[in-house]
């Protein structure tokens, strides 16, 4: 009986927040397949990117599969767990990501995936509200609760590029709404997050991701005009405020809440590509350069931070 228990226990070691480290990788990948239609250069670096995230996506699912046989009481004691318990819905980013990614090659896969990130993501964003009105007591909300309702925008995109703009406005619509709720609160607790543990701190990152996503679906679907440029200006503030941060956690130790810095600033870096795209000035297209550049240097960083962890036995050290 020792040795399944042994085993039992390293299983339950493996966090959902694994997904982000395959969120990060596909949402780099989708930055350099857009940069590559921007720039006219080949998409193979974007390709085995998002390969690469496809991999990982299917080995953390079939891991967390194990632990929802296996360890059910440690998965169900994290997803009540009021910060990691929200970043169950990095599973359903991955799903939408997926769908984008295999848009141009495989339509109809596309578009099952992104059916079943929609009912997801509606089902996960009704579960964080329900928590949220349970929880308005607390006085830290946690930047993990805002990835449910980041897929609602991410969905309204992939309704547009497919040519449904009535899901497309609806998801925008339920996705600003959500988020208008949600990110408020998050900002205006900035100083409280800082206050939580360093390892978690890096969470933060994350609230530079919705108004982006929700920037590139008002492109989509309106152009560039001046709500478009206001909400770019308020993803600016947002990375600002989120940069005025940084001190309080650069040297936080390495663990999987670091890659925070992945996937919210890729998106970041989508909404620039977008605008480049849009507009084709010098000063856009520089900026998607400069964008493409600082996103790749930092999911470099990352990835090599993640394997040396890895090697050394830390990055699922016990919370």
């Amino acid at each position: 009986m020792e040795l399944p228990e042994r085993r039992l226990t390293g299983l339950a070691r493996i966090p959902l927040p694994m997904f982000g480290i395959g969120m990060g990788v596909l949402g780099l990948g989708l930055c350099w397949r857009y940069s590559g239609i921007l720039f006219n250069f080949s998409p193979w670096i974007g390709n085995i990117l998002l390969l690469a995230g496809t991999i990982l996506w299917a080995c953390t699912s079939f891991v967390q599969l194990l632990r929802l046989v296996l360890a059910t009481s440690a998965m169900r004691e994290e997803l009540a767990h009021a910060i990691k318990g929200p970043l169950v819905a990095q599973k359903i980013i991955v799903i939408l990501l997926l769908a984008e990614a295999a848009g141009p090659d495989f339509p109809r896969l596309a578009f099952g995936l992104l059916l079943t990130g929609s009912v997801l993501a509606v089902l996960a964003t009704l579960w964080v509200l329900m928590r949220f009105q349970a929880a308005q007591h607390d006085r830290m909300m946690a930047p993990s609760w805002l990835v449910a309702p980041i897929a609602l925008p991410f969905m309204s995109i992939l309704y547009a590029v497919d040519g449904d703009r009535i899901a497309a406005c609806m998801s925008l619509g339920a996705g600003a709404l959500v988020i208008a709720t949600l990110l408020p609160r998050v900002l205006v607790g900035i100083s409280t997050i800082m206050a939580a543990p360093a390892p978690i701190r890096p969470l933060v990152v994350i609230a530079v991701a919705p108004l982006a996503l929700i920037f590139i679906a008002y492109v989509q679907l309106a152009g560039v005009d001046g709500v478009a440029y206001g909400l770019l200006g308020a993803t600016a503030f947002v990375v600002c405020l989120v940069l005025t941060t940084l001190p309080h956690w650069w040297r936080a130790p390495f663990g999987l809440p670091w890659w925070a810095c992945g996937m919210p600033p890729a998106a970041v870096a989508l909404a620039v590509i977008e605008l480049a795209e849009k507009l084709r000035t010098f000063a856009t297209l520089a900026a998607a350069a400069a964008s493409l550049a600082i996103i790749t240097v930092m999911m470099t960083l990352l990835l090599a931070r993640t394997l040396i962890a890895l090697f050394n036995g830390r990055l699922l050290t016990p919370a």
